[in-house]
C-alpha cells in the first residue's frame, strides 16, 4: 500500500529553513509586480510597439494598463500577486516555498537551524523534498485535469511564511499547507475519491487506509483521536507518540494532541512537544531564537540557554544540570555529546557505549555502515556524509523521482516502490 503522507518527508526533514534561489526572491519579498503583456489582438509593426502594463504598486495593487504605442493596442494591466509579488509559475513553487520556509526557520531557530539541515543548504534540501512531494503531486493533478493551479494565489501561500517571519511568528507547517489549498481549484468535498491531500478541500485530508482507488477525503481528526502522522490531525495539532511507546517497539498510532504551550513546563517523554519555534530546555518550553546566544565558557542546557553560532553546548552527563559552550573541535580531537554536534563539517563525535576515547570521526561515505553514535541517536548529527541517507544500516545516495533506489529513506519523496528494480515515486496514489 502506498500509504506515505505527502507531508511526511518534509516534516521529517523539518523536525517535526536565507539562502539563494534561481527565483527572483528579492522581488518576492519586496513586492515588485510584473508588467502587463501586450494585448492579444495587438498588431505590432516595426514602427509601432504595444504599450506595457505598469508595475504593481508597493501596496500590492496591479499596475494600470499601458497606453497604446503608435499603431499598437494597449497592453493589459499586470496581475499582481499578494503584496505585489509576481505570480509564481508551477515550476518555481517549490523553490519559493522552500526559501520562505528556510527564512522562517532561520529566524525562529538561529544557530539551531543546524538541527534541521545537518550541514546541507536549507533551500536546496527543502526544494528537493517539495519538488518530489507536494509540488510533484500538484503538477500531476493539474496535468491529469483533476486540479487547476493559480500562480497568483500561490504567492499568498508563500507570503504567509514571509509575513509570519516579519511578524516574529514561527509557523506550523501543517497549518500553512492547509491554507495553501487556496492556490488550487477542483479539490473534492467530503467522501470524494482522492489520491493525495491537495485533491481534498479545506478541513479534509486524503485517507489512504482503504487503498488506492478507494481512498476518500475525510475530515481532519480532532484532539484525542488516534493518528499516524500530523497531516491527519486538525491544523495546529500534532500527532504525538509517547517515547515509552517507541521504546516498546514502535506504536501503530499516535494521538492528535495540542502542542505544549510556550513558557510551560514540558517533558518530551510524557507530553506532546513544544509549539513551533520552541524547544524543551530544562523542563521549560523556551523560544529557540532566544536560547542560542551563549559564548564560549558560558553555561548551557540546564539553564534554558544554548550556544551562539559556530559553538556547541557540551552536554552534562546524563543530561542533568548545565553543560558548557565550546568551540568547534578539530578533526580527530577528543569530544563528548554536544548540541549541535561539536565536530567540524563532515565529522561527528563517535561517543557511544563501549567507546573509551571518543573523538571527531569522518561521517561514513557511500556503501559504508551508518554511524550510530549517541549524537545520531539524539538526532544531533547525520548518520552519513552529506547527500547520503541511511538505508538498511548502509549509506546510500539520495535519489529523485524515477531514479533507482533500495528503500524509502533514500528518496526525497519518501517512497521507493515498483516491480523489479525499485525507483523513487511520488507519494500518495498514482
Amino acid at each position: 500500500m502506498r500509504r506515505i503522507s505527502i507531508l511526511l518527508p518534509l516534516m521529517i526533514a523539518v523536525s517535526g529553513a536565507a539562502c539563494s534561489l534561481m527565483l527572483d526572491t528579492d522581488s518576492l519579498q519586496e513586492g515588485t509586480g510584473q508588467a502587463g503583456a501586450a494585448g492579444s489582438d495587438a498588431s505590432v509593426e516595426p514602427d509601432s510597439t504595444a504599450g506595457q502594463g505598469g508595475g504593481a504598486g508597493t501596496a500590492g495593487s496591479a499596475g494600470a494598463a499601458g497606453e497604446a504605442g503608435q499603431g499598437g493596442a494597449a497592453g493589459e494591466a499586470g496581475q499582481a500577486g499578494a503584496g505585489g509579488a509576481p505570480p509564481i509559475p508551477p515550476d518555481k513553487f517549490a523553490e519559493a516555498f522552500a526559501h520562505a520556509l528556510c527564512t522562517n526557520l532561520q529566524f525562529c531557530w538561529g544557530p539551531g537551524l543546524e538541527y534541521f539541515v545537518h550541514e546541507e543548504d536549507c533551500v536546496d534540501r527543502y526544494t528537493k523534498y517539495l519538488q518530489d512531494g507536494i509540488g510533484g503531486l500538484i503538477a500531476r493533478s493539474v496535468k491529469d485535469g483533476h486540479l487547476t493551479y493559480d500562480p497568483v494565489k500561490a504567492v499568498a501561500c508563500v507570503d504567509q511564511l514571509m509575513v509570519a517571519t516579519k511578524d516574529g511568528t514561527c509557523v506550523d507547517v501543517d497549518r500553512v499547507i492547509e491554507n495553501c489549498k487556496d492556490m488550487v481549484a477542483g479539490a473534492g468535498g467530503k467522501d470524494a475519491v482522492c489520491r493525495h491531500t491537495f485533491e481534498c478541500g479545506h478541513g479534509l485530508y486524503c485517507d489512504l487506509e482503504s487503498g488506492c482507488g478507494a481512498a476518500k477525503c475525510v475530515p481532519h481528526k480532532k484532539a484525542g483521536t488516534l493518528c499516524k502522522d500530523a497531516g491527519e490531525c486538525e491544523p495546529d495539532l500534532t500527532c504525538w507518540v509517547p517515547d515509552s511507546a517507541l521504546l516498546d517497539g514502535g506504536a501503530a498510532n499516535g494521538t492528535c494532541a495540542v502542542y505544549t504551550k510556550r513558557n510551560s513546563v514540558c517533558d518530551d517523554k510524557t507530553q506532546p512537544g513544544c509549539e513551533p519555534g520552541y524547544m524543551c530546555l530544562g523542563k521549560m518550553c523556551s523560544a529557540a531564537r532566544e536560547a542560542f546566544v551563549g559564548n564560549v565558557g558560558v553555561p548551557c542546557w540546564g539553564n534554558q540557554k544554548m550556544c551562539g553560532s559556530g559553538l556547541s553546548c557540551e552536554l552534562p552527563d546524563y543530561l542533568i544540570g548545565n553543560g558548557e559552550c565550546i568551540d568547534e573541535i578539530d578533526n580527530g580531537g577528543d569530544c563528548k555529546l554536544g548540541f549541535p554536534d561539536p565536530c567540524g563539517e563532515g565529522y561527528y563525535c563517535n561517543q557511544a557505549w563501549g567507546v573509551t576515547s571518543p573523538a571527531c570521526t569522518a561521517l561514513p561515505t557511500q556503501d559504508m555502515a551508518c554511524a550510530n553514535a549517541t549524537v545520531q541517536l539524539f538526532g544531533f548529527a547525520s548518520r552519513c556524509a552529506k547527500g547520503l541517507a541511511c538505508v538498511d544500516k548502509q549509506c546510500k545516495p539520495m535519489k529523485r523521482i524515477g531514479e533507482v533506489c533500495v528503500g524509502n529513506e533514500q528518496c526525497y519523496s519518501g517512497l521507493c516502490t515498483g516491480v523489479g528494480p525499485l525507483s523513487c515515486a511520488l507519494p500518495g496514489c498514482p
